[in-house]
């Protein structure tokens, strides 16, 4: 069994999130893995232990999240993947990081965990 684990990052509970401008100021703000995101992960860490599945963490989002995702790998996840927004292009996280290739249009999408009825548009 395969299972997908989705990962944001969120600011510290502790942190002073100030707003400027109509923005936040992100100076000085530690973003963490969400709470829930992290029990979700770790619940899917004890059932690869109990089944033998492979876990995959998956977050959107900008460099930042590259950190997340390599928490989530000291956790126990086996295939962290990263997707940057503006281009949909996605990364799996090794010791050096590389791209994933993009199957050509109509091809079954077979990973991570996909099944002949996905398919890339």
């Amino acid at each position: 069994m395969n299972i997908l684990v989705l990962i944001k990052q969120v600011p510290d509970t502790e942190a002073n999130i100030t707003v400027s401008g109509g923005k936040i100021n992100e100076a000085g703000i530690k973003w963490i893995i969400s709470p829930y995101d992290e029990i979700a992960l770790e619940e899917a860490i004890r059932i690869k232990e109990k089944t033998g599945s492979t876990v995959t963490a998956l977050s959107v989002g900008t460099e930042n999240n590259i950190n997340a995702l390599r928490t989530c790998y000291a956790m126990g996840a086996d295939k962290p993947f990263w997707c940057r927004p503006t281009n949909m292009r996605c990364w799996i996280l090794s010791p050096q990081p590389r791209p994933l290739s993009r199957p050509s249009a109509g091809t079954n999408m077979n990973y991570p965990g996909g099944h002949p009825g996905h398919r890339f548009r």
